[in-house]
């Protein structure tokens, strides 16, 4: 049995610019106003039990479920330290996207679209309640099946 449980994370920004060359080509380079690539990773320590980090093979459906559901992780009292969602692929015929519901908030808080876009939220010591976040898709035709890992710190 491990000691203990850990969530390693990174990401990366590169802000584009596209550019027409003279003979009519475009060239996509770093915004040349900013001029940086912009990035992090660290890491999330979490408790010796396996339980609090768990991994869901999900698929969206066009109704918002949150994340405490039984189709999701199926827990009543979801406190989240740590969230990361990434769309795998389509389940539907269109570009699959994921719009992510945030209990108090009118509209959809955040929208994931197309095949490899994801979020991290690292939300450290935060408790935040899994069931004010809800996901669903646009239409049947914009499904998604997505990955998302999440942690909770004792």
């Amino acid at each position: 049995m491990a000691d203990s449980f850990k969530i390693q994370y990174s990401g990366k920004v590169t802000p584009v610019e596209e550019v027409e060359s003279a003979d009519g080509g475009k060239i996509r380079i770093v915004h040349s106003n900013i001029d940086k690539v912009l990035g992090g990773s660290n890491e999330v320590n979490f408790s010796s039990t396996s339980s609090k980090v768990n991994y869901k093979d999900y698929t969206t459906t066009t109704s918002g479920v949150n994340l405490e559901d039984s189709t999701i992780f199926n827990d009543a009292n979801l406190q989240l330290d740590f969230w990361y969602m990434g769309i795998r692929e389509a389940a539907g015929s269109g570009i699959p996207d994921v719009n992510v519901g945030v209990s108090g908030v009118s509209a959809a808080f955040i929208e994931l679209q197309g095949i490899g876009d994801f979020l991290i939220i690292p939300f450290k010591n935060n408790n935040f309640p899994g069931h004010a976040i809800t996901l669903n898709s646009t239409s049947s035709s914009t499904l998604a099946k997505v990955d998302i890992l999440i942690g909770e710190i004792e």
